[in-house]
């Protein structure tokens, strides 16, 4: 039975008003149950005279007291005149009491109180009429119109909250948290001192989600930034300077006043701070929500507040944990009203960069509480993930909208290989020009630019002056002693004796990556040297080896363990592979730069391809291993590079394979990335090196 048919049933059968028998009023009690039924549900709130829909309204739970005769329940509320959700301090929609009664076609509402339902500024009962087209037309000049799913719509299209929560239903007033009751009523009242951070003069909460369009365009939130954030790809809680502050593991979300935040998915608030205190007692879920809130706070800021001087490469590292997480992958923009769409990672950047003369607080908040809450699911347990649904303000359950598959909880005091903003650190000898360190940076900016700025780094320059590469090489094993605190000072003496030294690169030149990371040592670190020749400063090849050597670290950075025979199975073993890739990625990035020749790649290529004649009938260059012969891996691994990136495409080899490396294993994540094994690939390579130097010019970018 529809629910218009039963709206005539029972308008027509209430209709009677003589005296009932027993069994009268056992069915008038029916009726009155199923008017119950009846009223549960979702309405729009319009006013009569125009039509304006000024809000919607759900009543929920209603059943019939045979003893009060009516039905009891509950009703939650969203103002769309206002733009404000009616909530609890913590973010859930706030469950207001409600009474109805029937009597004739009449419809009385009362809240729990017994005064009137919170639509009506009177404080007599609402009453209303209940029509045969299911609407309820209301005395005080609104109408109810049924609607389905139109508050769980409505309250998606909404951010700001008017909080009533907390046993503070408003009375006269707005509503407020933290106020003086001046009647002892135990509501507040308009006139009532109301002590909440967040409300005007009305009470209503300041919109501190809105944003003005400055004069270079942007959208600049009002309100304050937070003052204290996680920097990327470190443990440090630094200040909006930079300055360290104090250490994740005693960093605690708190609000203005200084008191700790509860751990849930409520959103961060103008105000909101990170003090320093002890996590001891805390739960790992606990922490884990206090180290999403210190990574969130730079991203707040980043979106809301300096978006003008934001680069992309601190937009990376900012949202690198979102990354490795695919949080926020997607952008849409094609939905039928602004509130279905939604950003990704780079799609939140251009619209910040570009807002187009458009206030878009509601698409940054969206994308800034949707990616808290997603990056929560995945570093909290099942309980914590229950809890966010039970308590999100919209009904949703944010952990299954996220769609992960498979959690990536947070590394414990280890970002090896995640994106950072810090720069790398710089050391040269004596006789080194600042035009030769210029010229390291700008090779290092470039190609940490196309493959992302990964560190710790270190740069150590070495120039033609033995005394000096002396000097600088006792503060090599300085510096190594003092960042690792599992060396000593017998340890700085061996490194000082080390066969292959700072000297060493006086008389041999040249320059190399050496990644300091194994389960000996406590300090992870690349650290990266340029000799002054081989190639010299004045050449060509000094920018393309730094992108070489750049792209080691870029290799490295993927691999996590700290295993030195698994690290070394994971960079592919023979040179071919590893120094293949670099010396591609190398060329390949110093074509694409303004003013180089158009036809430098395919010269430089046809050059290596020369080293062909040195292979041995038979011979495959994955066999090929460093000493003598390591020329020829270096030149045909380069070919072999660019031949994949041909049957494959750029993205597959830079992110795709490297991306799953660590899971799938070398051969796992190869096959998973370029469809076939590597002894085929490398098969299919030896026919394509019988080609003419034309036909493999031809896969060339």
């Amino acid at each position: 039975m529809n629910k218009a048919y039963l709206l005539v049933i029972c308008l027509l059968l209430t209709t009677f008003t003589g005296c009932l028998d027993s069994e009268e009023k056992a069915e008038e009690n029916l009726l009155d149950e199923v008017n119950c039924e009846i009223i549960s549900g979702e309405y729009e709130v319009q006013n009569i005279v125009d039509g304006v829909i000024v809000g919607y309204i759900k009543f929920s739970d209603l059943e019939y007291d045979d003893i009060d005769e009516r039905c009891n329940g509950s009703y939650n509320f969203v103002d769309t005149e206002l733009g404000y959700i009616h909530a609890n301090s913590d973010g859930t929609v706030y469950d207001y009491k409600v009474a109805v009664s029937f009597s004739s076609s009449d419809i009385i509402i009362t809240d729990g109180a017994g005064s009137t339902i919170i639509i009506d500024d009177s404080e007599d009962p609402a009453i209303g009429t209940l029509q045969d087209s299911g609407n309820i037309t209301w005395a005080f000049g609104s109408k109810f119109v049924p609607c389905s799913g139109c508050f769980d719509e409505a309250k998606k299209s909404l951010s700001e909250y008017l909080f009533v929560g907390d046993d503070n239903a408003p009375g006269e007033g707005e509503g407020c948290i933290d106020y003086e009751d001046e009647n002892g009523n135990g509501l507040y009242d308009s006139g009532e001192p109301c002590n909440d951070g967040s409300t005007n003069g009305g009470g209503k909460p300041e919109d501190t989600y809105a944003c003005n369009i400055n004069s270079e365009g942007f959208c600049i939130f009002t309100g304050t930034p937070h003052k204290q954030g996680l920097e990327p790809g470190t443990d440090n809680i630094v200040d909006r300077e930079g300055n360290y502050l104090f250490g994740l593991d005693e960093s605690v979300a708190a609000n203005s006043e200084g008191m700790q935040l509860q751990a849930r998915g409520t959103p961060a608030f103008d105000g909101d701070q990170l003090i320093q205190s002890s996590q001891e007692g805390m739960s790992e879920d606990e922490k884990a929500f206090h180290k999403v809130i210190a990574i969130m706070f730079p991203i707040r800021n980043a979106l809301m507040y300096d978006i003008g001087s934001l680069t992309q490469d601190e937009w990376n590292a900012l949202v690198n944990e979102l990354e490795i997480r695919e949080i926020k992958e997607t952008t849409f923009t094609d939905g039928q009203t602004p509130k279905d769409n939604y950003y990704g990672r780079q799609g939140i950047f251009d619209l910040a960069k570009d807002p187009n003369d458009r206030d878009i607080h509601h698409d940054v908040m969206k994308f800034l509480e949707e990616s808290g809450l997603y990056l929560l699911c995945h570093v909290t347990s099942d309980d914590f993930a229950q809890m966010l649904a039970d308590t999100h303000p919209e009904g949703h359950n944010p952990c299954e909208d996220a769609g992960i598959t498979t959690r990536i909880p947070f590394t414990s005091g280890d970002n090896w290989g995640q994106l950072t903003t810090t720069l790398p650190e710089i050391y040269a000898t004596s006789d080194v020009p600042q035009s030769q360190i210029d010229l390291v940076m700008d090779g290092y900016t470039t190609a940490s630019e196309a493959w992302g700025n990964f560190g710790p780094l270190e740069f150590w320059i070495v120039g033609s002056e033995k005394e000096a590469a002396y000097d600088l090489d006792k503060q090599y094993c300085e510096v190594r002693v003092e960042k690792d605190s599992s060396l000593g000072s017998d340890d700085e003496g061996h490194c000082l004796n080390r066969s292959h030294n700072l000297t060493s690169y006086v008389d041999d030149g040249g320059a190399g990556l050496n990644t300091r990371r194994s389960n000996y040592e406590d300090y992870s670190v690349f650290i990266v040297t340029f000799a002054s020749k081989y190639p010299s400063p004045d050449e060509t090849g000094y920018t393309v080896v730094s992108y070489h050597e750049y792209f080691h670290v870029y290799q490295q950075a993927h691999i996590f363990t700290k295993d030195g025979d698994d690290r070394d199975e994971l960079m592919g073993g023979n040179p071919y592979w590893a120094e293949g890739g670099a010396e591609y990625m190398a060329q390949l990035l110093y074509s694409r730069q303004e003013g180089v020749d158009s036809n430098y790649l395919k010269d430089r290529m046809s050059w290596k391809m020369e080293t062909k004649e040195d292979l041995e009938d038979g011979e495959s260059i994955a066999d090929i291993s460093y000493g003598s012969r390591g020329h020829i891996a270096y030149d045909l691994g380069c070919w072999f590079t660019a031949y994949i990136i041909n049957q494959t495409s750029e993205e597959a080899y830079l992110n795709g394979f490297y991306d799953d490396l660590n899971e799938l294993g070398w051969e796992g994540s190869f096959v998973e990335n370029f469809g076939v094994s590597s002894e085929q690939m490398l098969s299919d390579f030896d026919d394509f090196l019988d080609l003419s130097i034309e036909e493999q010019l031809e896969i060339l970018p």
